[in-house]
């Protein structure tokens, strides 16, 4: 297995000495947040250097945010180190050069935005929250590689696994805490598993309260070889009470969207089979597949009803009336930390947190700033 080796440069070998001996105690918790950090005289004595080196080596944890200095009182460990307070959110893309994300993506990264905003969730608690985006090459496997041998992250999560940082030292590094939303257990991360069973029976139960009996389905195609959702969805919507077919689910390319415009038009086109019910399950096909129906000339909810994702609190843009239902990102992102933080504080994290679906009326209310 690929050990971690640290490569940061210092002026010394005496200096690196000097930092890892105090970084590693700041790690370890030996010195808390708040705690004396033992003087230049006593470092220089304890490590056979000069006050310069010792100096310097001080400095060094100054700049990267693991102590400040009191004028007259001495060094003290911050109260916000980097690794405690400082997260790495891994992306295996940056946005496309025309802007385009899926808005899974986009809604992460807003979210890590407020959530580590001076006013923000994560700002009240001093959190700093930096990505990286693996599509960059090289320079940002290394940039990461970099900050997770100087312990200046307290932990690593990332919307899907990073494939790219497979056989690398920073997934085989045990001592850095790391989540993934994924449903497939992963060695060295633990799992924040979107619970999307949960989110279809929640959507299909709705429909049934409605009085709807005939859904079509629209999905993304994002599925691997063999696994096409067709048979499992067909299997819970008649177990909730539905009737649908296969010619009545349909995958669409999240990259050309507009796809679904032409194929809900056509669903509900005079004189055609209609259903009525129709659940959208990725919410980049939300606002074309919304206005298909409005092109068609149906009513909704007269008509059919309409229950569309969302990735909470940033819900696509809707040409008709929707019911949401979806994942809460601050609800997302909140676990994520906080699991990273209950393994950084030496307490045992649960290898899985499930996710649960909520539709629009069931989150929790946005916390005041």
């Amino acid at each position: 297995m690929a050990q971690l080796v640290r490569t940061v440069e210092y002026h010394s070998s005496r200096q690196r000495e000097i930092v890892e001996a105090v970084r590693e105690r700041i790690v370890s918790g030996e010195l808390a947040p708040g705690s004396r950090v033992p003087s230049v005289n006593e470092l220089a004595t304890a490590h056979k250097s000069s006050t310069k080196t010792a100096l310097g080596a001080l400095g060094y944890l100054r700049q990267r945010g693991f102590i400040t200095c009191q004028r007259g009182s001495g060094s003290f460990v911050s109260g916000t180190p980097p690794n405690l307070t400082h997260f790495g959110i891994v992306f295996l893309s940056s946005p496309e050069p025309d802007g385009w994300w899926s808005h899974f993506l986009v809604a992460w990264k807003r979210e890590a935005e407020r959530f580590a905003a001076p006013d923000g969730d994560g700002g009240r608690r001093g959190l700093r929250i930096s990505f990286y985006y693996l599509n960059e090459g090289a320079p940002a496997v290394q940039k990461l590689q970099s900050d997770v041998e100087a312990d200046l992250l307290a932990g690593l999560i990332s919307p899907a696994f990073p494939d790219a940082l497979s056989g690398t030292p920073i997934l085989a590094d045990r001592r850095m805490p790391k989540v993934v939303c994924s449903h497939i257990p992963m060695e060295g991360f633990t799992i924040l598993d979107l619970d999307n069973d949960g989110l279809r029976e929640k959507a299909f139960r709705y429909l049934v309260s409605r009085g709807r009996r005939r859904v079509a389905i629209l999905v993304p195609t994002f599925h691997n070889r063999g696994e096409l959702p067709t048979d499992p969805l067909i299997r819970l919507a008649s177990s909730c009470g539905l009737t649908t077919h296969g010619y009545w689910i349909q995958g669409i390319d999240i990259g050309s969207p507009e796809w679904a415009a032409n194929w809900t038009e056509f669903l509900c086109r005079p004189g055609s089979e209609r259903p009525d019910a129709l659940f959208i399950t990725n919410d980049n096909l939300v606002p074309a597949a919304t206005q298909g129906l409005l092109n068609a000339g149906v009513r909704v909810p007269d008509d059919i009803d309409v229950v569309a994702h969302c990735n909470f609190p940033y819900p696509t843009a809707s040409a008709v009336p929707a019911k949401r239902v979806g994942f809460d990102m601050r609800r997302i992102l909140r676990n994520g930390i906080d699991l990273i933080e209950r393994q950084r504080r030496g307490e045992e994290a649960p290898p899985v947190v499930t996710v649960p679906a909520l539709f629009d009326d069931e989150l929790e209310p946005a916390a005041e700033t």
